[in-house]
């Protein structure tokens, strides 16, 4: 696997060995680079078409990761908020439940 450079300038003639982008069609004397692959080419302008391709779905992810981290904070917090009131409840209770044995307590002493 290599790169071939295109030949613009017209020094090969022969035709029949005129080289192809696999996935344009564009022959290697109207691109800048051919680079050659296992039985393929492909030409700088698809290479830049791919590159292009993969930033945005990059970018679209990395968003997509942002907001399932900002979800998964906000997540993490509401379990939390959940268990101080759930705590808090029961410290509640309890203290009702304290509460309500002094009163009965103190009206069978009464």
């Amino acid at each position: 696997m290599g790169e071939i450079e295109s030949k613009k300038e017209g020094s090969n003639t022969d035709t029949s060995k005129t080289l192809y982008c696999s996935f344009c069609g564009k022959s290697e004397h109207e691109v800048d680079k051919l680079v050659a692959g296992p039985s393929v080419f492909i030409c700088n302008d698809c290479v830049d078409l791919c590159n292009e391709i993969i930033k945005k779905d990059l970018k679209s992810n990395l968003s997509e990761n942002n907001c399932s981290r900002w979800k998964l904070k906000l997540l993490v917090k509401l379990r939390r908020l959940k268990t101080v009131i759930e705590q808090e409840y029961v410290l509640w209770a309890l203290l009702f439940s304290i509460l309500f044995i002094e009163i009965i307590q103190l009206i069978i002493i009464i």
